[in-house]
């Protein structure tokens, strides 16, 4: 099993436990993990790298002796004078030799004196005649260590005759196995070494990289309802904790901005709420003050009705502003002629236009149809030809149209009222929200008219834009997609 696989079960051993160490921690046996088999790796391959290098010294010192010896085989004359050199002249030393010449059916030719019991027969390869090159090999004896073995072919000259003859050569390679100890030692020593200041210097880096985190975590816990905008600090930051925050910034900007609106929310909520209220409790404690006819009981008790309607009509209206921004209400789409609502809007609003000096009229697109849940968008045209007509002076005038744009149907609600200054134009659409020139001023409207259009459209995954200038009126226009010509929904326009 691999460093890697070792980490990796660990890791998920205290993940199954429930006791997942800090990230620190994580870190730093994965680095240990990697360090560790790195070093490793480089030890073993230095380590064999040297075994080959020693054994690679020991084959040219052993093929030289070979060809020496093979050389000297063929004249019988040289092998005379010159054989019982060669097998005996590396008998002391650091490095010994043995040299053994062996003829047909195993019957020993020339041999190093004593070789019989240093390095047996028994202790070379078994040599193929038809292989040209000479066999090494590594071999060991409990007595006497371990050795470097060749074994070649030659030529036995004897008289007329050629003899085929088999040279075996061993050198002692116990100096080897001292250097090897001696290297294993120091890279055991290095590599314990280097993996101990490896994890040091990696535990001291990893904290210092993990200290800005920490420096976040103890800023984001001090945060408190008053500090939700304040921004967290990027100097000295790493790009990816940098971009961490910033993202953190951003939501917790946009966190004191929801805050705040939910705040103001509150208060206008209370505001309109207790408007009502304090009207049904006033009408009550005057009928309660002192006895009254029938007929003002009544009257009293017509008007603490009447405020409690209003009261439970913006309840309601509440509630459905809720359940539409939060998509609770479910959808009854059904296809219709646009014309056919937007002409009964106007006509029912006639009336209202006409008492008030306001010309409404209506231009459209013949044979418009829409997909879309009819009341939904019914309420949604409604609050904005309402708010037109009161938002426009005796003189003025509010136009409906509708057209055809890309697939989608666009209802424009145009006038030419007082319009809506820059700074409020961004607002419109908040709960309760009314500008201070408005406020007070139009009674029965609490401002909840335009977001209660907004979530109707969102909710028809449509758009509504607003462009207004102060004194000259304001447009607002509505996109709503899955519209087609009447036909092509079925609809008789």
């Amino acid at each position: 099993m691999s460093f890697g696989n070792v980490a990796l079960n660990i890791v998920r051993n205290w993940r199954a436990a429930g006791k997942l160490p800090s990230l620190r921690s994580q870190v730093l046996i994965w680095f240990g993990a990697s360090l560790i088999a790195a070093v490793g790796g480089v030890c073993m391959v230095l380590y064999f790298a040297l075994i080959a290098q020693t054994n690679s010294i020991d084959d040219q010192l052993l093929e030289k002796k070979y060809e020496t010896v093979r050389g000297l085989l063929p004249d019988e004359g040289e092998r005379e004078f010159w054989i019982g050199h060669e097998v005996s002249e590396d008998m002391v030393g650091p490095r010994r030799f043995f040299v053994r010449v062996l003829g047909p059916g195993g019957a020993v030719l020339a041999e190093t004196p004593g070789m019989a019991e240093t390095a047996p027969a028994g202790l070379f390869r078994n040599r193929s005649p038809s292989t040209p090159r000479p066999i090494f090999a590594t071999a060991r004896t409990a007595q006497r260590g371990q050795f470097r073995t060749l074994v070649g072919s030659a030529v036995w000259a004897d008289g007329a005759r050629s003899i085929p003859a088999t040279v075996q050569i061993a050198t002692d390679t116990s100096l080897d196995d001292g250097v090897l100890a001696a290297y294993r030692w120091t890279l055991a020593f290095i590599a314990v070494g280097a993996v101990v200041l490896g994890l040091g210097a990696g535990w001291f880096w990893i904290a210092r990289l993990l200290r800005p985190l920490e420096h976040v975590t103890d800023q984001i816990g001090a945060l408190d309802l008053n500090q939700l905008g304040k921004p967290i600090e990027t100097v000295g930051f790493s790009r990816e904790l940098a971009r961490l925050v910033h993202q953190h910034n951003a939501m917790m900007a946009r966190l004191a901005q929801t805050y705040a609106g939910l705040q103001h929310y509150a208060d206008n909520a209370a505001h309109e709420l207790r408007t009502p209220l304090n009207k049904m409790l006033l009408e009550l404690d005057i009928a309660l003050r002192q006895s009254r006819s029938p007929e003002e009981y009544r009257e009293a008790l017509s008007n603490a009705a009447q405020a409690g309607r209003e009261l439970k009509g913006l309840v309601e209206r509440l509630l459905f502003l809720a359940r539409v921004s939060t998509r609770q209400t479910a959808l009854q789409a059904e296809p219709f002629a646009v014309g056919d609502i937007l002409a009964n809007i106007v006509g029912y609003f006639e009336g209202a236009a006409e008492e008030a000096g306001v010309a409404l009229s209506l231009q459209m697109e013949q044979g418009i149809a829409l997909s879309a849940d009819r009341v939904l968008f019914q309420r949604a045209i409604v609050n904005l030809v309402s708010n037109a007509l009161d938002h426009t002076a005796k003189g003025g005038s509010v136009v409906v149209s509708a057209r055809m744009n890309h697939g989608d149907a666009r209802i424009v609600v145009r006038d030419t009222g007082e319009g809506i200054a820059s700074e409020d134009l961004g607002r419109v659409f908040d709960r309760f929200y009314r500008s201070d020139h408005v406020r007070g001023a139009i009674g029965g409207h609490v401002g909840l008219g335009l977001s209660l259009t907004k979530a109707i459209v969102e909710l028809h995954d449509g758009r509504i834009a607003i462009e207004s200038t102060l004194g000259c009126g304001t447009s607002v226009t509505i996109d709503l997609p899955g519209a087609a010509v009447a036909e092509r929904l079925g609809v008789v326009a």
